[in-house]
């Protein structure tokens, strides 16, 4: 029988621990719909870790977070198809990104934090100005899933992976694939 309380198309949801923030002070986790921030330093007994904030605002999974280059900032992105910017001292949603048509599986933020770029299940990645909240790219060109991405240190560059069984590098200014890498099976 299942359970009421596990969610998700693939059964429970892992609690996924992303970047270090504020000087690697706090971790940020990501699980069933929320966002939470505890505090984390070396040394710290794991099972006494307590909650600093939980935000909420996603109304299906959270699957991903990222943290701004300047730590006051994250932007998560979910099941429910948006990406979500978080003021993370006030747990004020600021911004909320929609254009997929299928769930977000990852998101990375740009080295300037001006830009964010989020991977999706309509097999896509979406470029986003983080300050109007516009989509400034599509970047299509996998036959999956797309379920990672990075950014490059220069911001030139973004690198997607997909369930198709291969990396793409794009050029973030032309929108165009620069190379397809293969080998994943």
């Amino acid at each position: 029988q299942r359970d009421p309380q596990r969610r998700g198309r693939r059964g429970a949801e892992p609690i996924k621990v992303t970047q270090s923030i504020w000087d690697a002070s706090a971790v940020a986790t990501a699980s069933r719909g929320k966002l939470r921030f505890m505090p984390f330093f070396e040394g710290v007994d794991l099972s006494k870790l307590a909650v600093l904030r939980t935000l909420e605002g996603h109304s299906k999974s959270v699957t991903s977070v990222a943290v701004f280059p300047d730590g006051r900032r994250v932007v998560s992105g979910s099941e429910d198809e948006t990406l979500k910017v978080w003021d993370v001292e006030t747990g004020e949603c600021v911004a909320t990104l929609e254009g997929h048509s299928d769930g977000v599986f990852d998101v990375a933020v740009f080295p300037d934090g001006r830009r964010v770029v989020s991977a999706s299940q309509d097999n896509t990645l979406k470029v986003w100005d983080v300050a109007t909240g516009k989509c400034v790219a599509t970047l299509e060109g996998h036959s999956g899933e797309v379920k990672c991405v990075a950014v490059s240190p220069d911001g030139r560059r973004v690198v997607s992976g997909s369930e198709d069984e291969t990396l793409k590098v794009w050029d973030v200014e032309t929108g165009k694939c620069v190379a397809t890498l293969e080998g994943h099976s």
